[in-house]
């Protein structure tokens, strides 16, 4: 079972492993911009979650805008511990609509899904 704690989008993240702790920079909820398509440089989600699993899990992180999902990116963690912080780093990210774009973070063991969730960030037009 995994049960998530939180989950946040940012321009940075880092893992402190001995302490456990994540640490999120200039969170995000919302952008601005005069026009799209826009490349964001850096993206951070950030999560943590309680789990009473061991070995591996991969973790898939979706996007979905104007009822579209795309697969962004995966990866797969080692399981250590009860609770278990991770992030998923994304470089030069492309946004080509404004409106809400849900960023999906899905725990699988296999093909089983374990655990959903999702945070939002609100691409806005900015009015000259």
């Amino acid at each position: 079972m995994i049960q998530f704690e939180c989950l946040m989008l940012a321009k940075s993240a880092c893992i402190d492993q001995s302490m456990g702790t994540l640490s999120l920079f200039e969170c995000l909820t919302a952008v601005t911009f005069p026009r799209v398509p826009v490349t964001l440089s850096h993206l951070a989600i950030g999560f943590i979650f309680r789990t009473s699993l061991e070995g591996s899990i991969e973790v898939r992180l979706y996007l979905k805008h104007s009822g579209r999902s795309l697969l962004v990116g995966k990866s797969v963690l080692q399981v250590y511990g009860k609770r278990m912080p991770g992030v998923l780093r994304l470089e030069n990210f492309p946004l080509r609509a404004f409106g809400e774009h849900k960023f999906i973070v899905t725990c699988y063991q296999g093909e089983q899904r374990l655990a959903r969730r999702h945070a939002s960030l609100q691409v806005e037009k900015k009015d000259h």
